[in-house]
């Protein structure tokens, strides 16, 4: 009896000093007006592992029994606000959350399906929403840290980030336009990391196809930001220095950059056969070219309160380019035999200036307004001259190339929550194009565009259903040379995303856009030194009109996210490569409108993470099929693949990324990528955390050789191309950065960006 009773006693003594050592934290979630938030999800965790995963009641309450030893995290998630995060001390005994109001153009109502936080995944109806975990957030690298997220590939020596079909996303932050704008950020200030599949009606007009948009924690004043960075092939070929800087505090910042890009000896080589009526020519070439860029830009950035924020940005662009191209073969024509020689050399300095104002004013945590104006002014002058010569007969050419574009933009945006779930984006975007092209000796073309885009959105859910349906009007004024047309566009994007269960989701999608002819595809006039082979646009094409229906599949768990997609696209008015042989045997490469064209895709996108202890990392993949169908012509077959990987263990990351287009077809070329378009392998060594060296071997599948075959009535053709620069050679990466008083950055980064690429001969 003595010794049951010892026993009882120890028990009571146990079990009491749990209870003690446990704490009971009682929670409530409210609004900006404090009015309690009900079934919000609130994701608690403890050292990057969820403890558990609750959801508030109908006062927004909720109770978490805290046994940790040490601070935990409290991630609250609702329909209609801004995902907020909090840590709690141990000890702590009652909390309250306070959320704002969700009313950012790529925000919409979420769904959780995963409870560890590094595995939550938030459909939206447009797109899905992922989380960095604590290790991720830890980094000092932002390319870094973004590689946890699916579906995307993101390279820290390039500062770099594409999707797995490798397009280049539009990047936002905070839901503003940005340039280059994730290098500045530190990743401990990511809120969340969006990827929109299907972009509202506001981007359909610029031929956006995805987005991804970095949300940001608030952060407030003084901070210094800097970084330096060099990279070169070896041998020289390829190479870049760059120099950045950002500093501020809560009411105004300046940020700038300035860098200089540079190819050394870039060399090709190939072969061409073609033949025409009367005659047949074989011949090979090589090209070397050597061109450097510069560029510099400067982005101030004022707040006076909470309401109003104004921005204005410049920047320069300047790029020199020189190029030779030697060729010899044979030259048949009428069963005679005449050695072929041809040497030219070209110069072409491209410059572009952009200037862009942005302001945005907040009615409301619900309702804002924002307008932007920029101006792009672009100068390509390109002068060639060559001579051919076919036995003893010499042809000489020379041209000069002069384009100038003068080209701007007002945009006005409205956005407004309503009813704390059903969300409205509506505005304006008026832009004038003006281009002008000289090229000798035929007279100067004139291009001039008008356009007028209206568009409007709205997003909501019905259940375990988000949809969202966007529409825009384009009204366009195009003068092309002599030819005038004018144009009613409309637009739409629609979608709707089905959330099965917490792992599944099914996406149906559909867009109706447009694509306007470029300048050079409507100049009228001889833009080839090939007396045999002339190149023209033509001032009487028509915008395409373009359908894309489609359907997508995502599964996720712990870890491995998988997305399959089909689709089909028919358009009206395809534009297309067309020619034709006139009575001299002369071929003529130009652009028409075909009528109808179809295809249909298919693409598997699987990712998963890998975790060993110290060693984290993950391994993806791609591969798409597209089928076309060309009025007149048997179906035609593209597919494409990529694959790649990277690890982290302590100081040390490695990565692999190989793609390639092993065949891509139009109605009379057929294209064949001999060797993967691109392979990389890199290493790279953290010797601080803010200084790291990046080792890789570019190409290390061989150089890039290409085939292509064209077959249009008489006129036949092939040629093969091999890209010597980008052969097998390694390159090596210095890149330092300094942050000072990082955690007071401003929360709105950059805003403002220029679409201006340049007009190129090509």
């Amino acid at each position: 009896m003595k010794y049951l009773r010892a026993i009882v006693v120890a028990v009571v003594v146990v079990v009491t000093a749990a209870a003690l050592q446990a704490s009971v934290l009682r929670g409530r979630i409210v609004d900006h007006e404090s009015n309690p938030v009900a079934e919000a999800t609130v994701i608690i965790c403890d050292a990057d592992s969820t403890t558990t995963m609750l959801t508030s009641d109908s006062n927004g309450a909720f109770v978490y029994r805290n046994d940790a030893d040490g601070d935990v995290d409290i991630d609250v998630q609702a329909i209609g606000f801004e995902p907020a995060s909090v840590v709690v001390a141990a000890v702590a005994d009652e909390v309250t959350v306070r959320l704002e109001p969700s009313a950012t153009v790529t925000e919409l109502d979420e769904f959780v399906v995963e409870a560890d936080k590094r595995n939550v995944v938030e459909r939206m109806a447009n797109g899905q929403r992922f989380f960095l975990s604590k290790k991720a957030r830890a980094m000092n690298d932002p390319f870094m840290a973004l590689q946890e997220i699916p579906m995307i590939i993101s390279n820290p020596a390039n500062s770099s980030v594409t999707t797995l079909s490798g397009n280049t996303p539009l990047i936002l932050i905070d839901g503003k336009e940005v340039n280059s704008g994730i290098r500045p950020i530190l990743p401990a200030d990511i809120e969340s990391v969006e990827l929109i599949d299907v972009v509202p009606a506001k981007y359909l007009a610029r031929n956006v196809t995805s987005i991804l948009n970095i949300k940001l924690r608030a952060n407030r004043p003084p901070y210094i930001w800097t970084e330096l960075a060099t990279r070169h092939d070896i041998p020289i070929c390829n190479g870049m220095g760059a120099a950045y800087f950002e500093v501020g505090n809560e009411k105004v910042s300046l940020y700038g950059r300035a860098s200089v890009n540079y190819v050394y000896h870039s060399d090709s080589e190939g072969s061409n056969e073609r033949e025409n009526i009367g005659y047949r020519q074989d011949y090979d070439w090589t090209t070397r070219a050597d061109n450097n860029t510069y560029l510099g830009e400067l982005l101030l950035k004022y707040s006076p309160d909470a309401s109003n924020y104004f921005a204005v940005q410049g920047q320069i662009t300047h790029t020199p380019l020189k190029s030779v191209y030697d060729a010899s073969g044979v030259y048949e024509e009428s069963a005679s035999f005449l050695p072929y020689h041809a040497r030219s050399q070209y110069g072409d300095t491209a410059t572009i200036v952009t200037a862009s104002a942005y302001y945005k004013h907040t009615f409301s945590p619900t309702a804002e307004i924002t307008a932007q104006a920029s101006y792009n002014y672009n100068r390509n002058l390109l002068d060639s001259e060559g001579t051919e010569y076919y036995g003893s007969q010499a042809v000489e050419e020379q041209s000069i190339f002069h384009s100038t574009r003068n080209s701007g933009d007002i945009t006005i945006d409205f956005t407004k929550l309503l009813s704390g779930r059903h969300w409205l984006q509506a505005g304006s975007c008026t832009s004038i194009v003006n281009d002008r092209i000289s090229l000798s000796p035929y007279p100067v073309f004139h291009h001039r565009n008008y356009n007028e885009y209206l568009y409007v959105s709205f997003s909501s859910q019905v259940k375990n259903i988000y949809y969202m349906l966007s529409a825009g009007a384009d009204f366009t004024w195009l003068t092309a040379g002599e030819a005038r047309s004018d144009y009613v566009r409309p637009r739409m994007s629609a979608s709707a995303t089905w959330v099965i269960n917490p792992n599944n989701s099914l996406q149906v999608s559909y867009y109706f856009t447009n694509t306007t002819p470029s300048a050079m595809m409507l100049n009228p006039f001889n833009t080839s030194t090939d007396p045999l082979y002339v190149v023209r646009g033509n001032p009487d094409l028509k915008p395409e009109n373009i359908h894309v229906p489609g359907l997508s599949y995502t599964f996720n768990t712990h870890g491995f996210y998988v997305t399959a997609s089909a689709g089909a696209q028919l358009v009206n008015n395809l534009i297309t490569a067309a020619g034709y042989t006139d009575s001299n045997g002369v071929y003529t490469s130009t652009y028409v409108n075909m009528g109808h064209f179809g295809s249909i895709f298919a693409s598997l996108s699987p990712s998963y993470r890998l975790e060993f202890g110290e060693l984290s990392g993950r391994v993806y993949a791609s591969g798409s099929y597209v089928r076309s169908y060309y009025t007149g012509y048997h179906p035609k077959d593209q597919y494409s693949v990529s694959a790649g990987f990277n690890l982290s263990y302590r100081k040390f990351y490695f990565g692999c990324d190989i793609y390639s287009t092993p065949r891509s077809q139009t109605d009379i070329m057929t294209i064949k990528q001999l060797t993967p378009n691109g392979a990389m392998v890199q290493a790279n060594y953290y010797i601080l955390p803010n200084l790291y060296v990046s080792v890789a071997l570019v190409g290390f599948t061989g150089a890039p050789q290409t085939a292509t075959y064209c077959d249009n009535g008489t006129f036949k053709s092939y040629s093969y191309t091999r890209s010597i620069e980008k052969g097998c050679h390694p390159w090596i990466l210095i890149r330092w950065n300094m942050r000072k008083h990082a955690n007071r950055k401003i929360a709105i980064d950059r805003v403002l960006t220029s679409t201006e690429k340049g007009i190129r001969l090509k």
